[in-house]
C-alpha cells in the first residue's frame, strides 16, 4: 500500500504496522460511504485520529481558509482536494510526507507557513498563505529552490484532506496549460505551463508511480487538455516544472470554487510581502514585551492566528461548525483584550441577526449557555471600550435574551418524564460538543448568571434604565438560588449534569469557572472544583478529555490556568505545557494524544485554544481582580528576575493600562500609567502580586521601587541569559 500510493503524512503513519500511529482500518467503517472504492487495496475509508493538526490561512475579513498540514500539504477547505510538492534531486524523488528531513514555522510569526525539505545541497522551501487578486481569494503556494544545484518540483493534486478522503471525479488542463480544472472548477493558476506531467484514475494506480520511476511526460500535458474523468472519484495528476538554483515557482488556488479564473502572475505577492502585512497588522493593540523569548513568539504568532479566526461576522474555524456562543465569547474576548476591538466589534454586529423569536439565540440546538455567553462578550466588549455595538438593535435584543433566560429558568419545574430541575437550574439541555448526554448542567446556570449581570450593565449603558432594574431582578434570583443549590451538592464539587455528578465531563465547567460572577458572586464549591479538576483530570500539566476521542485538551488546560490564577493558584504548570505542546507553527488541536503528541479529535487547529493561551497570557500580565482592583505582573517566574517587562495600552475594565518593570540591583521598579474611563471617578486599587504581594497604589500613574522579590538575593542577576527552557 505505502510503496505503490503516496499518501498524506498522517495516512502514511496510520497505515505503516511499524507506526506509533499505526490503525487498523475496519470493514464496517464502510458503511459511511459504501458505494466509493479506495486505493491500494483499503476496504474502508480512512479517517486521521492520530496527526490530526494543521494551520490555517487566509484573508482578513473572510471566512474562507485554506489548511496546511506538517508536511506542506494544502487543502483549500471547500474544494476539498489537496495539493502536494514532491522534489526531484540527483539522488532520488523526495516526498514530504515520508521524509525524515522536514521542518515547519511560521514566517516571522505570521500566518505565513514555511515546509522546509533538507536535499542533497540545501532546503527546498514551501511556503503557503493567503492573498488576495483582484476579487479573487487565494491560497498561494511558492517553492523555492535553495540548493546549489537545479530541482525538479512536481505539483500533485490529489484526492486528499487533513481529516480523510475527497472526491475528484474530473480533472482538465485549460488551452494553454496554465489554469487546472478540477471538478469543473478553475482550482489551480500556474505560472507557465508544466514541462511534463502525468495522471491516473483509481483503476490505473497513483500516477506518482509514473512521477517517480520518471516517466511523466510532455505528452501526459497534452492529454491532460482533455478532461480525465473517474467515475469512482480519483482522478490524480501531478505537474513537473524544472527549477533553477534560487528560483521560486508560484501558484494559487482560488478559496472558493469558481468555474473560470484569470490571474496575472505579477498579481500574486511573494510569501515576504504578505509576511509583511501581517507584521502591521499584528502591531495594533496592546504591545508585549516579555523575557522569555518562546512565550513572545508565542503571543505574537497567536495574535496573527486570532485575526484569522475572525471571518468577517462569523468565526472562520475548519471545519466549519454553528457558532458556539460560547466559544465565540472567549475569541471576542481575546480579541478585546489585546487591542483589537474593530474585528470583534464586527462579530458582535450580527448577535441581533442571530436571536430567535424566542429570545434564545440561535446556535447549537438545545445550548442553555447561548444566552449567556452571547450577552457577556457584548458586555465584556463595552466593559473594555465603553463601546456599545448596535444600539437600539442590540437595546432589543439583550433585553429579549435576558427574559429569555429568565422564563426558561423559572418555567415548569419537570420536563417530560425526566428529572426536575432544581431552583438555580436551567431546564436539562445539550452539553458543549464532546461532553456527554443533555442533562441539567451547573455551567448553564453559570453563564446565564453572569449574562445577566453584563445584561444590566449594558442596559444602563443604553439608558434603559427600567429594563436593567427588571434585569437586576433576574439576575439577583438567580444568584440567590444557584447559590443555595451549590451549597446543597453532596461533594462540594460541581458535577457536569446533577444526574451525572462530577463525571469525566466536569472539565467543561472551566470556562464558567473563570467568569468573573463565579468569583464575585462567590459561587459555593467553585475553587473546590478547579482544585479537584487539578488533582484527578489532568496529566503532565494538561487537563485531560476522556469522553469520546480522548486527549489532552488545550483549551481545557488554558482555561484550568486561568481559573488556577483567579482562585489564589499559579498557573505555570499549564503556560508550560500549552508553550512546549504548541506545533511549530504555534497551532494546537482540540485533543492532542497523551504522548505521541498528535491530534485526536476536532479541528486539527483549534481558535478557542489559541484564545484561551491568549486569554492566559493576558491575566499573567494584566488581570481585573474579584475585589475590582487591577493587578499587575501577577506571576513573575524566577527565572524572569532582573529581567525587564513592558506592556502597552492593555484595555481593562477601568481603562487601558501601561506599565513597565525595570530593576535596580535586586529589587524591582514598577512604572505605570492608568487612563481611567470616562465616568469612571473612584480610585482603582493596583497590585503586584507576582512581584510584591505586599505593594498598592491607587493613583492613576506613578513609579515605585518594590521590596525585594523571594529569591532575588540569591540569585545571579545576569540580564544576558539566554532565553528559553521552562516558564517556571
Amino acid at each position: 500500500m505505502a510503496e505503490r500510493w503516496v499518501l498524506p503524512f498522517w495516512l502514511e503513519r496510520q497505515l505503516d504496522p511499524k507506526s506509533p500511529d499505526f490503525v487498523p482500518v475496519p470493514v464496517s467503517a464502510m458503511a459511511h460511504r459504501p458505494s466509493l472504492a479506495l486505493p491500494g487495496g483499503l476496504l474502508a475509508e480512512p479517517v486521521n485520529i492520530t496527526n490530526r493538526d494543521w494551520t490555517q490561512v487566509g484573508n482578513l475579513g473572510s471566512w474562507r481558509r485554506a489548511t496546511v498540514d506538517p508536511r506542506g500539504l494544502v487543502t483549500p477547505v471547500e474544494g476539498g482536494w489537496s495539493l502536494d510538492w514532491w522534489v526531484g534531486a540527483d539522488d532520488r524523488w523526495h516526498l514530504p510526507s515520508r521524509e525524515a528531513a522536514v521542518r515547519q514555522r511560521l514566517i516571522d510569526n505570521t500566518p505565513v507557513v514555511e515546509t522546509s525539505m533538507r536535499i542533497p545541497g540545501g532546503d527546498v522551501l514551501h511556503r503557503a498563505y493567503g492573498a488576495r487578486a483582484g476579487d479573487h481569494e487565494l491560497v498561494v503556494v511558492e517553492v523555492e529552490n535553495a540548493t546549489a544545484v537545479p530541482v525538479a518540483i512536481a505539483l500533485g493534486v490529489r484526492a486528499w484532506h487533513p481529516t480523510g478522503v475527497a472526491t475528484i471525479e474530473s480533472i482538465r488542463l485549460g488551452p494553454e496549460g496554465r489554469v487546472v480544472f478540477v471538478n469543473h472548477n478553475a482550482a489551480l493558476h500556474l505560472p507557465k505551463r508544466p514541462s511534463r506531467a502525468a495522471w491516473s484514475t483509481l483503476m490505473s494506480g497513483d500516477c506518482a508511480d509514473t512521477v517517480l520511476a520518471g516517466a511523466a511526460t510532455e505528452l501526459a500535458v497534452e492529454s491532460l487538455k482533455e478532461e480525465i474523468r473517474d467515475e469512482q472519484g480519483f482522478v490524480q495528476a501531478a505537474l513537473v516544472f524544472p527549477l533553477a538554483h534560487t528560483a521560486v515557482l508560484r501558484v494559487a488556488l482560488p478559496l472558493r470554487p469558481e468555474p473560470a479564473i484569470e490571474i496575472a502572475e505579477s498579481a500574486l505577492p511573494s510569501g515576504t510581502q504578505v509576511s509583511s502585512g501581517w507584521r502591521i497588522q499584528g502591531e495594533r493593540g496592546i504591545r508585549v514585551d516579555v523575557p522569555d523569548q518562546r512565550l513572545a513568539a508565542a503571543i505574537d504568532s497567536a495574535r496573527r492566528h486570532l485575526l484569522l479566526a475572525h471571518g468577517g461576522e462569523d468565526l472562520a474555524s475548519v471545519p466549519a461548525a454553528p457558532m458556539d456562543f460560547a466559544d465565540a465569547a472567549a475569541v471576542i474576548e481575546a480579541l478585546g483584550v489585546f487591542g483589537l476591538a474593530s474585528e470583534a466589534e464586527q462579530i458582535l454586529s450580527s448577535w441581533p441577526e442571530r436571536q430567535r423569536n424566542d429570545g434564545w439565540f440561535a446556535g447549537a440546538d438545545g445550548r442553555f449557555d447561548a444566552n449567556g455567553a452571547a450577552l457577556h462578550a457584548a458586555g465584556r466588549h463595552w466593559q473594555l471600550f465603553r463601546s456599545v455595538v448596535g444600539g437600539d438593535e442590540l437595546s432589543f435584543a439583550v433585553a429579549r435574551a435576558a427574559h429569555a433566560i429568565d422564563r426558561k429558568r423559572t418555567g415548569t419545574r419537570r420536563f417530560g418524564k425526566g428529572p426536575s430541575a432544581p431552583r438555580g437550574f436551567l431546564p436539562p439541555g445539550a452539553g458543549p460538543p464532546g461532553a456527554g448526554p443533555p442533562g441539567v448542567w451547573v455551567r448553564d446556570a453559570a453563564w446565564s448568571l453572569q449574562g445577566l449581570a453584563d445584561a444590566t450593565a449594558l442596559l444602563v449603558a443604553l439608558a434603559q434604565h427600567d429594563g436593567a432594574s427588571e434585569v437586576a431582578g433576574f439576575r439577583e434570583h438567580l444568584r440567590s438560588a444557584l447559590s443555595d443549590a451549590l451549597a446543597e451538592l453532596p461533594d462540594g464539587v460541581w458535577p457536569s449534569t446533577l444526574a451525572r455528578g462530577a463525571d469525566e465531563a466536569t472539565i467543561a465547567n472551566l470556562d464558567a469557572l473563570t467568569l468573573p460572577m463565579t468569583r464575585e458572586a462567590h459561587l459555593a464549591g467553585a475553587a473546590e472544583t478547579v482544585r479537584a479538576i487539578a488533582a484527578h483530570h489532568t496529566v503532565d500539566g494538561a487537563v485531560l478529555r476522556r469522553i469520546g476521542p480522548a486527549g489532552a485538551s488545550p483549551r481545557h488546560t488554558a482555561m484550568l490556568g486561568r481559573a488556577e490564577l483567579a482562585f489564589g493558584g499559579t498557573p505555570t504548570d499549564r503556560l508550560d505545557w500549552l508553550l512546549s505542546h504548541a506545533s511549530p507553527t504555534v497551532a494546537w488541536p482540540e485533543a492532542q494524544h497523551p504522548t505521541r503528541g498528535g491530534g485526536t479529535v476536532g479541528s486539527g487547529h483549534d481558535i478557542v485554544a489559541t484564545a484561551a493561551f491568549l486569554l492566559l497570557a493576558r491575566d499573567l500580565l494584566v488581570r481585573e481582580t474579584a475585589d475590582r482592583s487591577l493587578a499587575l505582573a501577577t506571576v513573575w517566574p524566577e527565572r524572569w528576575l532582573g529581567q525587564g517587562l513592558e506592556v502597552h495600552d492593555a484595555p481593562t475594565s477601568f481603562g487601558s493600562v501601561s506599565y513597565a518593570v525595570r530593576w535596580h540591583g535586586d529589587r524591582p521598579a514598577l512604572l505605570w500609567d492608568l487612563s481611567l474611563h470616562d465616568g469612571i471617578d473612584q480610585p482603582v486599587t493596583l497590585t503586584v502580586p507576582g512581584l510584591d504581594p505586599s505593594w498598592s497604589a491607587s493613583a492613576p500613574k506613578g513609579e515605585a521601587l518594590l521590596s525585594v522579590p523571594a529569591g532575588a538575593a540569591e540569585r545571579a542577576l545576569d540580564r544576558d541569559q539566554p532565553d528559553g527552557g521552562s516558564f517556571s
